[in-house]
């Protein structure tokens, strides 16, 4: 008999939702989330888009408190493909990426896309709304807390979101860079998006400067 897959977002918990919230959403951050959008671009190619909106210094003692330095950022996002396995149950493809900000402006706003090739999009037959998605925050090497805007889709559950976490960990690296930031995405797909480079911070690349 065919290997069933592990719920993504058990039934139980879903349910659940609505008589806990979450997460405590009041403790204040230093940056955070203002919106995660999604859509299809040029030659299929899919383009997430996360907004983040720094609201003051991410740690006593950091330089200068006019700057938020050493974001790290981590998008996560599941989707559900149309077709299914054959003994029902629903198959996931999970995609990560990373960037890391060196100093993102006190009160001030950075748009971070990052794309999936258009030949994967067609391939795996993806929507443009992914099943489920996580925005992890950090400063440093300290993980900020979570607030709503920061996961979406049909996270609602403590359970769900950490369910999510632990799968995407652990499929994620089955495709590692294939869902890229914008700095490995060809000119042309960026541009076709609407993006406005000169609203898109620098970001620290592996073994190179901002």
């Amino acid at each position: 008999m065919p290997r069933r897959e592990p719920a993504l977002l058990p039934g139980a918990a879903i349910l659940a939702w609505c008589l806990a919230p979450l997460f405590a959403l009041a403790q204040p951050v230093p940056v955070e989330v203002d919106r995660v959008s999604f859509r299809t671009v040029a030659e299929d190619w899919w383009q997430a888009t996360v907004e983040l909106r720094t609201l003051g210094d991410p740690a006593p003692g950091a330089g200068s408190p006019d700057f938020a330095s050493g974001v790290g950022l981590t998008l996560s996002v599941a989707f559900r493909p149309e077709s299914e396995d054959a003994d029902g149950g629903s198959r996931f493809a999970f995609y990560r990426s990373a960037v890391h900000l060196p100093a993102l402006e006190r009160g001030g706003a950075g748009i971070i896309p990052f794309y999936l090739p258009g030949a994967v999009v067609r391939r795996d037959r993806l929507p443009t709304r992914p099943f489920a998605w996580v925005v992890q925050l950090s400063v440093g090497d300290e993980a900020l807390p979570v607030r709503r805007g920061q996961f979406g889709g049909e996270i609602r559950t403590r359970e769900s979101y950490e369910n999510f976490l632990r799968r995407a960990r652990a499929e994620a690296p089955l495709r590692n860079g294939v869902f890229r930031p914008v700095y490995r995405t060809p000119a042309r797909i960026v541009t076709s998006g609407g993006i406005d480079r000169r609203e898109i911070p620098a970001f620290a690349r592996p073994g190179r400067g901002p």
